[in-house]
Formats: structure tokens, C-alpha cells, sequence
């Protein structure tokens, strides 16, 4: 597997390499997404009417949504990686990386599933679907990402300065495109349905939603690296 190496009685790998071969993956996943949409916007189809669905960006069971739950769950396994060895370590941070780790293993599953599209639909009566606010699931994913902002900003203040920088950076560009973006496509579809101002936002919104994803598996391995006393982490049986 690119990015990993084989060591004398486990692995090694290099946050570098498993950086770079994540970013090129995700390059490759969003360029066919970008040619197709493009395609689409030149020649005035819709994207539901367009072929080649497996490589549609605003669709489920497609190449996309497939990566972007396997970032996820990669993110969930670094975390609940760093848990277990800083709770070995004794550090008071091993609890908020477990926390983060089940967090992260729901929204993988969310992913592919698009239940978070739905948290608005118990408040038909209190939440209007108009302007910023069309889909109204944003409401509950504004509210949850400064809940959840708060909540771990004690554990993002123990965390050594650059994992918590790098971490911090991670989060505000995948919460810029999952909510930040979507807001605007939905003000974008509600004006105009499914408009190529309403195809470049989605774009944008992909394209950060994944970056995000990158930035925070660089963010997990380099941390752990250190954590684990190296530049590579080292995966050995019984660690």
C-alpha cells in the first residue's frame, strides 16, 4: 500500500507519503467530477440527465461520496489510534480523541447515507426553507458545529500547538464547505434550481468537504508520528 512501509515485526508510515498519495486520490476523484459538471454546464444538460453517474459530486452511491466516506473513516481510525496510545501515555487528552474517533465513525456512515438531511424535518413549523436556509438540516449543523466548537475547545487547548493548529484548520475548511457552502447552494437552487451557479457552489462545496478530510489525516499521522517518538508511525503487534 503506498504510503507504508514494511518494518521488523509491523509498519511504518510515512505521514508524507500517505499525505501525498490521499491528495492524489481525491485529485483524480474530483477532476472526473469537475470534467463531467463542466461538460453538463457547456452543453446546457442537467446533471440528473448527464451519463456517467458514478462520477456525479452531488449524488450518493458515487465514486465521491464512496471517498469521502472512506476519509472519514480513516480520520475515525487515526483518532481512535492517538486515544489509545495517549491513554497509555496517561495523557488527559486519550478521552477526546475517543470521543472524536465514535464521532467520526457515525459521520462516515452519514456519509453515504445523507442522514443528516433529514435533522431538519421534525420543525417543518419552525424552520422556513428560504434563502441561506433551504436546506434546513444547516440550522442543526450550525447549532451542532458551535456546540461541538465549544465543547472540544478545552481539549484543543491541551493538544500541542501545531496538532491543535493543523486540527483547528482541518475543521473550519471541511465546516466552510459541509455548511458554509451548502447554505449558499441552497440559496443558489432556490433562486435559480439547478443553475451552473448552483453546479460551481456544489463544486467548491465538494472540494472543500474533501481538503478538509486531507488536512486533518496529515494533522492525525504527524501527530502520531510524534507522539510515538518519530518522523513515521510505527504500527507493531501488541502496540
Amino acid at each position: 500500500m503506498p504510503g507504508t512501509e514494511p518494518a521488523a515485526g509491523g509498519i511504518t508510515l510515512s505521514p508524507r507519503r500517505l499525505t501525498v498519495t490521499i491528495t492524489i486520490a481525491a485529485s483524480v476523484v474530483l477532476g472526473l467530477g469537475y470534467v463531467r459538471d463542466v461538460i453538463g454546464i457547456v452543453r446546457g444538460i442537467p446533471s440528473a440527465k448527464l451519463g456517467f453517474a458514478l462520477f456525479n459530486l452531488d449524488a450518493e452511491l458515487t465514486l465521491s461520496a464512496w471517498f469521502a466516506s472512506l476519509l472519514l473513516a480513516l480520520v475515525s481510525l487515526l483518532m481512535l489510534w492517538a486515544a489509545i496510545a495517549e491513554r497509555r501515555r496517561r495523557l488527559p487528552t486519550a478521552p477526546g480523541w475517543m470521543l472524536l474517533g465514535l464521532a467520526f465513525i457515525y459521520m462516515s456512515l452519514d456519509e453515504m447515507s445523507s442522514i443528516h438531511e433529514h435533522f431538519g424535518d421534525p420543525f417543518p413549523a419552525l424552520i422556513d426553507p428560504v434563502g441561506l436556509f433551504t436546506f434546513r438540516w444547516v440550522w442543526i449543523g450550525l447549532l451542532l458545529a458551535v456546540l461541538a466548537g465549544a465543547a472540544f475547545l478545552p481539549f484543543l487547548l491541551r493538544l500541542p500547538r501545531r496538532t491543535a493548529a493543523r486540527l483547528a484548520v482541518a475543521g473550519a475548511v471541511y465546516v466552510l464547505g459541509a455548511v458554509g457552502f451548502e447554505m449558499l447552494s441552497g440559496a443558489a437552487v432556490r433562486a435559480q434550481g439547478h443553475s451552473p451557479t448552483y453546479l460551481i457552489l456544489m463544486m467548491v462545496e465538494e472540494s472543500l468537504e474533501i481538503a478538509g478530510l486531507v488536512l486533518a489525516v496529515r494533522c492525525l499521522a504527524l501527530h502520531l508520528a510524534g507522539e510515538l517518538g518519530g518522523p513515521s508511525l510505527r504500527l507493531k503487534p501488541g502496540s
